[in-house]
């Protein structure tokens, strides 16, 4: 979240899942993600060029 924002990318939702809910794979928490209403017409309507990404601006 903090490199997004570092970039102006202000069009960001966090969500932080208790402990034990998505399970067994704490990693598979897209699976729940992508549950979420609207969360594949934001994810597909991102674009680089709008928030001005550059290949000057990428950082490690």
């Amino acid at each position: 979240m903090e490199k997004i924002k570092k970039f102006e990318g202000n069009n960001v939702k966090e969500t932080i899942y208790p402990e034990g809910v998505v399970v067994p794979n704490p990693h598979a928490s897209w699976s729940l993600a992508f549950k979420e209403n609207n969360v594949l017409d934001w994810l597909f309507s991102q674009d680089k060029e709008k928030v001005g990404w550059t290949e000057n601006n990428y950082e490690y």
